[in-house]
């Protein structure tokens, strides 16, 4: 069964690009990980803020990248 993880990440005032050009950087390897079906961040510019989705196969799967 598929698993959804959904997190939110606080930046410092200010910090949005610093942060969303952070997790380009990272976003590419998890695309890559075994079960990984996707992963998004979204952000209001008005919100110092980003909610970040990922779609894994299983639970397994994401365990696996988790350890």
């Amino acid at each position: 069964m598929a698993c959804t993880v959904i997190f939110e990440l606080r930046e410092k005032p200010g910090q949005r690009e610093a942060l969303s050009e952070l997790l380009e950087e990272f976003f590419p390897d998890t695309r890559c990980f075994d079960g990984c079906l996707s992963i998004e961040a979204f952000g209001n510019s008005d919100d110092d803020g980003l909610l970040c989705v990922e779609q894994w196969a299983s639970r397994a799967h994401y365990e696996q990248y988790v350890a």
